[in-house]
């Protein structure tokens, strides 16, 4: 799945899009993962890649 963001900052390098949508992955997705499934579904390492 293709990800599009647009940030309020005009030169925001993607690396630092892709940290903030590691977090967003641990903090949201995982945790309610771990929550009801007792396990991670997706880690940020395997799921998430900057494409050039």
């Amino acid at each position: 799945m293709s990800i599009y963001y647009w940030s309020p900052e005009e030169d925001l390098p993607q690396e630092a899009v892709l940290k903030k949508m590691a977090k967003a992955c641990e903090e949201i997705h995982n945790f309610r993962s771990k929550r009801y499934y007792g396990r991670i579904d997706a880690d940020p390492d395997e799921v998430l890649e900057l494409s050039q």
